[in-house]
């Protein structure tokens, strides 16, 4: 019928072929399809505490989408209380003052799972001293005990910061919860290894994630759509790299969390909250202050079948997002694509475009350390940040952040600095202290920089067409616009033909973001274009075309 089948056929022998390598694994029988839930970090920080949790767990619910499949509900950094005297791990009695334990219970009541977050290291982002190493099979069976359902381990800390060092110790955690016995599903979000040429990416995670974990980052954090070191397009690239090949059941390569388009956390300094102070998300760096940003972040995510996790919060969400977006049944059944089984299909390719750019021209930003250069995006967001190592005091620390123009996040960690920096030298090579600030730089009204001068205009030609093919003989194909300028875009017959699809045949054709049946095509040399214009910067039209024979 199309030239998927064969495909599929021979993707199914290199498949088995693969999984009957004596090579080790995660072996939990969890993982068939990505992971639907929610993440506290781009929300709350280090700040999640037992109501955050609950709360965000019920709105799952009460929104349907935990009908969708939404389950986890995941904290990240923040929630360590400390060790006993015995090594054993114990949570912040003032964050989770019913314990771990009861948290589980109540999520678990209602058909949600739990998740937490550690380190390879001896210390995660919170500024903790208590990362897994050394630890690893005490820490996986206290969290086995507790009912902890979704292990997300950093990688801030890591010694060597290498690639062979990352495997190592995922490994060793990997082994760790195999012997629990408790099916936890792994997340490694390792930042070691070599970038092979692009922005804060680590496209060797991928090949070896089958190995390791059931979800492996691919690259450093993603905080808005577009260029830089926390911009989606160097993850996007990766993604397209791998082609889909790496995306099965068991494991699923993670280009990172769900952002949001407006603001999504708490205004103001936190004196009880270890691990995060001035948390200002929209004029800082957690999300996207631009709607077809996020949506076409949520529908490529799908296509790519990476794993769904909400980083704001779900309260907020409007009629409309949850009809066409996040509750979408029709999208979510695409990232969900499973065969007769209940194994996810591989994850959907580029099948039309060229990389996004993953480098902007950088601003000199005066800071306390001095002229230093970051990063710039295009969307109105400026992330900027700087460890200062010559802070001897956390209240120095929120000071130096309230002393810097621009500034909304501060964070405090006396033990952290990994590349042994004395405490008297001023970081600005970006080297880790243990005062970090950072800052979001918003547009001025005539759209020039504030510390800095804006990027040059998206490319108009700057188009990428993706597709998915899915086990019921069905095609989604998701056409986004990266240029200035809303335009057509045409899947030609080499796209076609990329994307599995058959010419001189005739397919029904659905609008997934509308939820609308579209006049059947039959598709030929001229290609398939979408059916309106594509808006603009980031703009999509997200299709799925089925044979009507």
């Amino acid at each position: 019928m199309s030239n998927w089948m064969p495909m599929r056929k021979w993707l199914s022998v290199v498949i088995v072929a693969w999984a009957a390598m004596p090579v080790a694994a995660l072996d939990n029988g969890i993982g068939l399809t990505p992971p639907l839930g929610y993440n506290a970090y781009d929300h709350v920080g280090c700040c999640a505490n037992e109501t955050t949790m609950m709360e965000q767990g019920q709105a799952l619910i009460d929104t349907g989408l935990h009908a969708l499949g939404y389950k986890y509900v995941n904290m990240d950094c923040g929630w360590i209380g400390g060790r006993h005297s015995n090594g054993t791990l114990f949570e912040s009695p003032t964050k989770f003052p019913h314990g771990m334990r009861a948290l589980a219970d109540w999520l678990h009541s209602r058909g949600l799972l739990l998740g937490v977050y550690s380190d390879r290291g001896t210390h995660d982002f919170s500024g903790s001293g208590f990362g897994m190493k050394g630890h690893e099979v005490q820490d996986a069976q206290w969290m086995a005990s507790v009912g902890v359902d979704y292990l997300k381990v950093d990688d801030m800390s890591g010694v060597p910061h290498t690639e062979a060092g990352a495997y190592t110790d995922y490994a060793t955690i990997r082994d760790a919860l195999n012997a629990t016995g408790r099916p936890i599903f792994f997340s490694t979000c390792g930042h070691s290894g070599d970038s092979d040429g692009h922005a804060a990416a680590y496209p060797w995670v991928g090949p070896k994630c089958g190995e390791l974990a059931n979800a492996c980052r691919i690259a450093s954090d993603v905080r808005f759509w577009g260029s830089g070191t926390f911009g989606t397009n160097k993850a996007v690239n990766v993604m397209a790299m791998y082609g889909g090949n790496w995306s099965h059941a068991g494991s699923w390569p993670d280009p990172d969390l769900l952002f949001s388009y407006k603001p999504v956390g708490p205004s103001g300094s936190s004196s009880t909250c270890k691990g995060a102070g001035v948390l200002e998300y929209c004029t800082g760096s957690f999300c996207d202050p631009v709607a077809t940003h996020a949506v076409t972040q949520f529908a490529l995510w799908a296509i790519s079948a990476a794993p769904l996790l909400l980083s704001f919060d779900v309260r907020a969400l409007s009629p409309t997002e949850l009809a066409h977006v996040y509750g979408n049944p029709e999208i979510v059944a695409v990232n969900q694509d499973a065969d007769e089984h209940g194994r996810g299909t591989p994850g959907g390719r580029r099948v039309a475009g060229e990389d996004f750019p993953e480098t902007e021209p950088a601003a000199q930003v005066p800071n306390l350390c001095g002229p230093q250069s970051f990063t710039e995006n295009r969307t109105g967001v400026q992330v900027v940040g700087l460890h200062c190592a010559n802070v001897s005091t956390q209240a120095k620390c929120v000071a130096a952040c309230c002393a810097s123009p621009g500034c909304t996040t501060w964070q405090w960690n006396p033990n952290y600095s990994p590349n042994g920096q004395p405490i008297s030298q001023c970081t600005d090579d970006g080297d880790y202290g243990p005062c970090w600030i950072g800052s979001g730089k918003v547009r001025g009204p005539s759209a020039s920089w504030i510390g800095g001068s804006i990027a040059p205009a998206p490319s108009n030609q700057n188009t990428n067409v993706w597709a998915r093919n899915l086990f019921n003989g069905s095609t989604a194909l998701l056409f986004i616009n990266n240029g200035a300028n809303a335009r057509v875009i045409t899947c030609d017959e080499a796209c076609l033909k990329l994307a599995g699809l058959d010419m001189d045949t005739t397919y029904a054709v659905r609008d997934l973001f509308a939820r609308k049946d579209l006049p059947d095509t039959t598709l030929g040399k001229a290609g398939l274009s979408t059916p309106s214009l594509v808006p603009p910067d980031a703009g999509s039209i997200f299709l799925k075309l089925t044979p009507t024979r």
